[in-house]
């Protein structure tokens, strides 16, 4: 009798979790073969994500989101994409928040908000996200959403000049390069102050062997989301589709260093 009540324990923990694991690769399998088809029925491909999301594919919500911005492959629904990215984030998926913060920024399907953008931008641009690094960068630089704080710009644009799409580094590079300027003229008052500071900071690593204790992300304090969160966890499509960002996310860098405008439509 004891081992039959043991067995049931072990069968009730066991299959739930094999149960969970089957759905997602499933769920994981129907991602790839709605991507497979976006070119040839993009109708159909919108289907697959479609049942996927209801399911709670997180990458099944972003990517029909995304195609929903754009109306592709059915009607554009701005509200409905918002919704899909407010549940994504809601479930941690970093790349959700990372479009839910463009739409707060841009007003798709919501009213603009900036501070509600700059909130959501952090988290996936401390987890690596080249994009939100960029685009927190320039939000930070202008004091769209919050205050202005061209140290905290500075550092996010370097992360992001270090990130693997080509196009975007060479941007961040260029806007970083331009605040430098800024920030380090002579007439600067706030340039003068990070000089000292920057050299401050040689001294230490000097006298401490260059070597530092926990470093400086490159994170700025958020009452809103970002702050303990874990990193996303959802299933992991098999493969990213391509293009899973837009590429022309911004047309901030063309000179005007005072009033960047952020654009991904």
């Amino acid at each position: 009798m004891k081992s039959r009540i043991l067995l049931a324990l072990g069968l009730a923990l066991y299959l739930p979790a094999f149960v969970m694991a089957q759905d997602r690769a499933a769920l994981d399998a129907m991602f790839l073969q709605a991507n497979q088809l976006e070119s040839r029925d993009p109708a159909g491909a919108n289907r697959l994500y479609d049942q996927a999301a209801g399911q709670g594919h997180t990458p099944s919500m972003v990517m029909l989101g995304y195609r929903l911005i754009y109306g592709t492959g059915q009607p554009q629904d701005l509200s409905r994409a918002f919704s899909l990215f407010t549940a994504a984030t809601k479930a941690r998926d970093l790349d959700g928040q990372f479009l839910l913060g463009l739409c707060y920024l841009e007003g798709l399907g919501t009213a603009k908000n900036p501070t509600a953008a700059r909130e959501n931008l952090l988290e996936p641009a401390d987890k690596g996200n080249q994009f939100a690094q960029y685009t927190l960068g320039i939000m930070l630089q202008s004091g769209e959403g919050g205050p202005k704080r061209e140290a905290a710009a500075r550092r996010w644009l370097d992360r992001a000049a270090s990130g693997p799409d080509a196009d975007l580094s060479a941007r961040a590079a260029d806007f970083r390069n331009k605040l430098d300027a800024k920030l380090f003229s002579s007439d600067n008052s706030t340039g003068q102050a990070l000089k000292a500071l920057f050299f401050i900071a040689l001294i230490g690593m000097a006298t401490s062997g260059g070597n530092s204790g926990g470093g400086d992300t490159g994170s700025i304090p958020s009452s809103g989301m970002g702050g303990g969160r874990s990193p996303s966890t959802p299933s992991a499509p098999p493969h990213r589709p391509t293009p899973y960002y837009p590429n022309n996310i911004s047309k901030a860098v063309n000179g005007d260093l005072t009033s960047p405008k952020i654009s991904w439509r």
